[in-house]
Formats: C-alpha cells, sequence, structure tokens
C-alpha cells in the first residue's frame, strides 16, 4: 500500500477527536473548605502529572477553596512516610483519614490513570491527555470522582520534495504548548460538568506574621557558622538568604513559633563579612511573611 493510500485510511481515524467524561457524586457530603491536592500517578511522564496537579489546585482556588502549597504538602507527606520519590507516589483509600488529619485538611484530591498519548504519522498527528480525579473527604468516603479524555489532532499539507524531519522537528517544539492546552481544557471541562464546589472562602483564613529576626557569627576553631533565628507564627515552613548567592537554607523549629538556622561558610564564599539577610515564613496556602535587612549582633 503506497504512503499516499495508508495516509487516506488513517483519515477518519486521526482527525476523529477524543473525548469522554465521567463524573460522580455524593450530593450529601458538603463541600470542602480546605483540600491538599496530593501528587498525581500514571503512565505519564513527570512533567505531564504536575502539569495536571497545578492545575487542578489553581481550578480549585476559583472555586473558593482553599488549597495547601504543593510543596507543603510533599514535605508534610515525606515527613509521615507517605512519600518516598514522588514519581512513585500510590495512594490508597483507607489512608485517606490519616492523610487528612496529618495535613489539617477537609479533603485530599488524588489524580491517577494519567496517559499522554501522541501519533505523528506523515502530515498529521494526534494528541491525547486522559487522567482520573477522586475527592476524598476526613472520614475516608469518596466524595466526587471524574474522569476525561480529550484529543486534538491536525496536520498541515507538504509540498512533494519536503523533509518530513523537519515537520516533525516542528511538531516537537510545539508538544509542550499543546500539552498544556491539553491539559487546562481537560480540567475545565470537568469541574463545568462537576457544578462547581464553592468552598466559601471569601478571603484567607491565615497569614504568617514574623515578629523579629536576627544574626550572629559564631566560630569553634577554624569553621565559622552563621546563626539565624527568627520568631513568628507557629507550624510555618522558614527558610532565609545570604546576599545573592545563598538562597532558601532551611530554618527548623525548636519551639513553637521559634526558629533557627544555620550555614556553615567555607573559604572563597564571596558573601563579605556580614552579607545581608533575609528571613522568611511561609503557610501551608504559600501566604508568606518575610523581614530583610536583618540585624547581625555583635
Amino acid at each position: 500500500m503506497s504512503a499516499r493510500v495508508l495516509l487516506l485510511a488513517l483519515l477518519p481515524t486521526l482527525l476523529g477527536g477524543c473525548s469522554s467524561l465521567i463524573t460522580q457524586r455524593r450530593p450529601e457530603v458538603p463541600a470542602p473548605r480546605v483540600v491538599a491536592v496530593l501528587p498525581f500517578a500514571g503512565e505519564a511522564d513527570a512533567a505531564t502529572r504536575a502539569l495536571l496537579r497545578g492545575f487542578v489546585a489553581s481550578r480549585l482556588a476559583e472555586e473558593r477553596v482553599l488549597v495547601l502549597e504543593r510543596e507543603w504538602v510533599d514535605r508534610v507527606l515525606a515527613e509521615c512516610g507517605y512519600l518516598g520519590d514522588p514519581d512513585d507516589f500510590r495512594f490508597a483509600q483507607n489512608e485517606a483519614s490519616s492523610i487528612c488529619a496529618r495535613l489539617g485538611v477537609d479533603a485530599v484530591l488524588f489524580g491517577d490513570l494519567i496517559g499522554y498519548d501522541k501519533t505523528e504519522l506523515f502530515v498529521l498527528h494526534s494528541r491525547s491527555l486522559r487522567v482520573r480525579l477522586q475527592l476524598f473527604v476526613r472520614d475516608g468516603r469518596r466524595a466526587w470522582m471524574a474522569q476525561h479524555a480529550v484529543g486534538e489532532n491536525g496536520g498541515v499539507a507538504l509540498e512533494s520534495g519536503q523533509v518530513l524531519s523537519a515537520l516533525q522537528n516542528e511538531l516537537g517544539h510545539h508538544a509542550s504548548r499543546e500539552r498544556a492546552a491539553l491539559a487546562w481544557r481537560l480540567v475545565e471541562e470537568v469541574f463545568a460538568a462537576s457544578g462547581g464546589f464553592d468552598g466559601g472562602m471569601l478571603g484567607h483564613e491565615t497569614r504568617p506574621a514574623l515578629a523579629r529576626a536576627s544574626a550572629r557569627s559564631e566560630r569553634a576553631g577554624a569553621r565559622e557558622q552563621i546563626v539565624v533565628e527568627a520568631e513568628g507564627s507557629p507550624g510555618a515552613g522558614a527558610r532565609f538568604d545570604l546576599g545573592e548567592r545563598v538562597r532558601g537554607v532551611p530554618m527548623l523549629e525548636h519551639a513553637p513559633g521559634r526558629y533557627r538556622g544555620i550555614f556553615e561558610r567555607r573559604a572563597g564564599d564571596g558573601l563579605g563579612e556580614r552579607p545581608a539577610i533575609r528571613v522568611e515564613l511561609r503557610d501551608a496556602f504559600g501566604h508568606a511573611a518575610e523581614q530583610g535587612g536583618v540585624s547581625w549582633s555583635s
């Protein structure tokens, strides 16, 4: 069979589109006010899973639901032994209650069965993306489920003599943009079909406060450590920056609302004698309080 005949034979398949949507909801379960979006699982690569997770979190926030920051969720899951390798995260329904309690949320949302497929045949291309989303509340019940797949097909007409590899390179160049568009379309269609959540949050309930911060230098023989301490809201994530070279040094909460971080200086770090210091506290929802120009004690 010639390439032209094969191409014509496959036109209906490639240009036929791909779309399916299933939603299930328990109307007796109140809409959650605070939700954690867990790491997503599936055959798709990590970038595609992260893209969908971020879009779902953003869409939930538009529904007046408070959504925990992704870094915060992953940190708590790791500390509690639920998350080792983010690429290999698995969720079981019987863990929903304990995970909700650990994270302090009304519900957790988990996405799985994620698959991203692409087909390129001569002048035609096809992309499809699928996912299953499930929302589990504190008592372990599944309050909502949606399963959806979307597809995008297209093609260009090539004049005789053009090189097929040029087309493939062009399609590869646009692959990430096409994938993002598919992901956003999928999420929008799922939320539109589900009728909304309306968590009822008109504003942010919490914002961290940073009362004071200070820094000092400690020497032990040939070693020198920069110690930064801060006081503020308990239970926050804390970090500090040193000048423009050192960013995000973690600070541990050694007592409620009291944080300490240590940076060991090395020769040639280029920080200067007393570099500028900035301290940041960040809560579970990504709200931050910061203080720059932290004073050095003598």
